[in-house]
Order: C-alpha cells, then structure tokens, then sequence
C-alpha cells in the first residue's frame, strides 16, 4: 500500500479536497509542539500498520480500552496486535515520532469481526464474547456484532496513542481512517469502539447518549464518538479513578460524522 505521510506545519492546511496532502508519498508531517519554555519541531510520519510495527502496537494496545474489551486477557490483546500488524484483512494507520519509524505512538486500525471463525484468533473470539455477555437484549447491533456467523458484518476500531500526541496529529491518522474505510465498499454495517468514561448508567444500554446520562469522556476523540453511537453498552472491566469502559456501535455513517466533528475541533 502506498504511504500515508503527509506534512502539518503550525496550522492544518485547507481539507476540502480529500485527495490533498496526507497522501504525498514524499512529504512528513510536522508541527510546532509549544512547551513550556521553548518550541520544539517535531516530525511525524503516518504508514500502513507493517511487521516491524507490532512491538509498538502491543504496547498501544495493552495500555488502551482494547485489554478492557477483552476482560484483561494479555495474550488475547497481542492477538488484535497481530491482526493489526500483520493481516492484510485489517486497515488502519499508524504513527511514528522522530527518527526511529517503527516506535509508534498512535494507531487507528480496523478489525473485522465476522471475518474470523471461532477458534481463529483469540482477540477475536475475546471481544465478541465480552460483548454478548455484556449487551443486553435491547441492544440489538452489539449483539449482532458479537454473533461470529452474523451475515451482516461489523468490525472493531482499535486505538492506541501516548498520551502527549497532539489533538491534529490524531485528527490526521483518523482521517487516514476514514479513507481506508472506502476500501470495504459499505460491507461493513457497524463499527465497534472503546472509549472510558464516567458519566453513564452502567444499568443498561441506552439508544444514545442522552442529555440526562452523557457519557463523560476524558478525550475529545471519545467524545465526538459517544455523541454518534447509537447503542452504548457498559463493559464489565474496572478502569482506574472510578471511571467505566464502554462500547459504543456507530453505523458507517456516524463514524465518518464523530471522525469529521474530531478533525473540525482539532483545529480550534
């Protein structure tokens, strides 16, 4: 696959144009990260997920709501870590820092669930148990998701990043996501995404974050998500500071609105 790289100076450029330039080939991105008493260029590079990225996604990934989704499983999250690095079947985007390409430090990637067979990958078999055993009968596109032989398919998004990536270094690798997105055609019906939170009932799922029991989430990108679902389902895993995991269904519409809303705020 062709590179993802593309350049961000101190300000976005004009994205009207979907084509533009995070598909330069030739170009990396970078910005103006200020600190507190100096301004630090930092260069970033997006590429295709690769084998000499799965160390670096391992880490994401045990550091993220993906471990929570499989009820704290290790060897079951470096099973989504493999298919992320090294199956063809899933897309996404990766990031790098600095000059070593293969540390990255944010990932975006798309993990088809019905693609897989029971006993086919542990990861797999992991997040759709944990969603049957924690959707309740009303949420009927969770459950759908988490049924391996569903002849509708879904799919799960996995994030990873460090904490200090900034918000249009994010907005750019979901962007990258929203492309690759065109390469299922709209045979997938349904994402699948994680987010922490601390604002909703864990009784039960709702139709959608409501204005009565919003989803309180500690990062933009989770926020603009949560606002888009249309099935919220409470996971049983503990998150530190009392907050809760949840996975939020988006049809492909309302994932392609929460990643246009993500990239409209990154640049306020």
């Amino acid at each position: 696959m062709a590179s993802k790289r593309g350049r961000l100076e101190d300000t976005m450029d004009d994205d009207d144009d979907d084509e533009e330039d995070e598909d330069d080939d030739d170009e990396a991105m970078r910005l103006d990260r200020v600190m507190e008493e100096e301004t630090e260029e930092v260069t970033f590079e997006f590429d295709d997920p690769q084998d000499r990225h799965f160390e670096s996604i391992r880490g994401l990934l045990r550091t993220s709501g993906a471990l929570g989704l499989v009820r704290g499983s290790v060897r079951a999250c470096d099973a989504l870590a493999d298919i992320a690095a090294r199956d063809p079947a899933s897309v996404g985007t990766v990031v790098s820092a600095g000059s070593d390409a293969d540390d990255v430090v944010a990932l975006a990637a798309i993990v088809r669930l019905q693609h897989y067979a029971v006993g086919a990958n542990a990861g797999v078999d992991a997040a759709r148990q944990t969603l049957a055993q924690a959707a309740p009968p009303t949420s009927v596109a969770s459950l759908e998701a988490a049924n391996a032989s569903s002849e509708r398919e879904h799919a799960l998004v996995l994030r990873g990043k460090f904490v200090n990536v900034p918000p249009r270094v994010l907005a750019a690798a979901y962007r990258c996501l929203r492309k690759d997105m065109a390469q299922f055609d709209d045979a997938i019906v349904g994402f699948v995404v994680v987010v922490v939170a601390g604002g909703a009932s864990a009784a039960a799922s709702t139709k959608k974050p409501t204005a009565a029991a919003p989803l309180e989430c500690d990062d933009f990108d989770d926020e603009c998500f949560a606002a888009k679902a249309s099935d919220v389902v409470p996971l049983p895993a503990k998150v530190p500071g009392g907050k809760k995991l949840y996975a939020l269904h988006l049809s492909p519409q309302a994932l392609r609105a929460a990643i246009d809303e993500i990239n409209r705020l990154a640049e306020l």
